[in-house]
């Protein structure tokens, strides 16, 4: 049973992030924006949440005709954003619009990080955030956690349980033969891994930075842990820009909007056969 579905309203944003699926070719970018229309005839039944992503859904002129239908369909709605475009009134006109959480990118609380790997001043992200504990709505924090700044994922916890946001580590996806490769999880060996896993503080070893750390070690370091379910699977249903429709967001279409509606996609034996686990889904077995 389908409970879960999330929009990619548009891949085009307003800044340049040097890990983007977009930027390092792991995913195509599409031209223009989600067909609204097509949307509302293929959400044919209500389901437990909506989320709205991109690229950034912050640009997207036609944000809030996706909202209305969402709002039609689901009682939990969430938006991923990087923060830039938010200000009071868009805070308000979204939560009018049903949206309950927002997601909102922040990889370094202390360091320049932020700056150098998403060309995005942390300036301007810690003002957004403060201006979402204003607001009422749930706030998560995404951070992408990269050989730079592993050693801090714990300043990112204490940030967030101190001001009572949900924290959502995921770790970079690289892909291979890239520059980026050094940023790679993976890149940092045993004896590195080992270091980190004997530091976890101990009033924080129930986090989910903790767990993150200890599950990603075992999983892709040690690989002790073998036949790992898909964390979608049966679940969760990706809308691509282009109408297509995917069981997870690295996974090849199974169908498109235009000739399909969810009712029928809930009941198809697709689902039976489809089960994988891969870095990039490491943050929904969390």
């Amino acid at each position: 049973m389908i409970k879960n579905v999330f929009l990619i309203t548009n891949t085009s944003c307003n800044q340049s992030c040097s890990y983007c699926y977009y930027n390092i070719g792991v995913e195509k970018k599409i031209k223009g924006y989600l067909d609204y229309k097509l949307l509302k005839r293929f959400l044919n039944r209500r389901v437990h949440r909506i989320s709205i992503t991109g690229g950034e859904p912050l640009i997207n002129p036609y944000l809030f005709k996706y909202l209305k239908i969402a709002k039609e369909k689901s009682n939990n709605i969430a938006l991923s954003t990087n923060g830039k475009l938010l200000n009071s009134k868009m805070l308000a006109d979204l939560k009018k619009a049903g949206v309950c959480r927002i997601f909102i990118s922040l990889d370094d609380i202390v360091g320049e990080l932020q700056n150098n790997l998403r060309s995005h001043s942390k300036k301007s992200t810690l003002r957004a955030i403060q201006l979402l504990t204003k607001s009422g709505l749930e706030v998560s924090i995404t951070t992408v956690i990269t050989s730079r700044n592993v050693d801090r994922i714990f300043e990112m916890q204490s940030y967030c349980l101190k001001n009572n946001f949900r924290f959502w580590p995921q770790p970079i996806y690289i892909v291979k033969n890239k520059k980026s490769q050094p940023l790679s999880l993976k890149s940092l060996g045993n004896r590195k891994w080992e270091k980190i896993i004997n530091s976890i503080p101990k009033d924080m070893s129930s986090t989910r930075g903790a767990k993150f750390l200890n599950n990603y070690y075992q999983i892709f370091i040690q690989k002790k842990r073998k036949n790992i379910q898909c964390p979608f699977k049966n679940r969760q249903l990706v809308v691509n820009t282009n109408g297509d429709i995917k069981l997870c967001f690295h996974s090849q279409p199974i169908s498109n909007i235009k000739n399909n509606k969810l009712s029928r996609i809930s009941q198809s034996k697709i689902f039976k056969n489809e089960n994988c686990f891969a870095e990039q889904c490491f943050q929904y077995f969390l």
